[in-house]
């Protein structure tokens, strides 16, 4: 069975408090959490975007920041 990555719950967390009525984060909502120009962004999230949910759910978010 896989294990949760060290800091997951720390950085689900993190989403909440910052998105707390978000369940499913646009690329704006990524801009404004890395201070990141939105071409940096596209490039780097491009990957986990999920069109049937319009964005990238806030749990693979987390994933991928404590990674």
């Amino acid at each position: 069975m896989a294990r949760e990555k060290e800091g997951y719950r720390d950085c689900l967390e993190r989403l909440d408090k910052k998105f707390p009525d978000k369940e499913i984060l646009k690329y704006a909502d990524l801009i404004v959490l890395f201070k990141r120009s939105r071409t940096t962004i596209i490039r780097s999230w491009q990957p986990y975007y999920n069109k049937a949910v319009g964005g990238i759910p806030k749990t693979t978010v987390a994933r991928v920041m404590c990674s």
